[in-house]
């Protein structure tokens, strides 16, 4: 039982000090500003309040796509504290296992559809 605490508070540590702030990135912020609205990027056509980069179909986009995120992180890491609870039961380990693999598979579908909304959004 010693051990498992040990290994769990070692794990704890390890995520803790490799742990980013993520309240430093906004959804919300301009891209353009004063100072960069002459730019390339900037200048784009087509850019509305609806439709373009800055648009509020990209800010929603976002949004949902740093929530969605953040969940399956938080599911990666529930089913990491089952895999090391579960002091080798087998059907605990499969447990946990389905849990990261469904958090992943989750990621890669937030990712993708990401991107596919742009995609589209941007040839509007």
């Amino acid at each position: 039982m010693m051990k498992k605490l040990i290994l769990l508070a070692a794990f704890l540590v390890v995520i803790v000090g490799q742990a980013q702030p993520v309240f430093a990135w906004s959804p919300f912020a301009p891209v353009c500003d004063t100072t960069t609205a002459s730019s390339a990027v900037c200048s784009q056509q087509g850019d509305t309040a609806i439709l373009g980069s800055n648009g509020i179909i990209a800010k929603i986009t976002n949004l949902l796509a740093f929530v969605a995120g953040a969940a399956a992180v938080i599911f990666i890491l529930i089913g990491s504290f089952k895999m090391v609870a579960s002091g080798g039961d087998s059907a605990g380990v499969a447990k946990a296992r389905n849990t990261i693999f469904n958090a992943a598979i989750g990621l890669v579908i937030i990712i993708a559809g990401t991107f596919i909304i742009d995609f589209v959004v941007s040839k509007l």
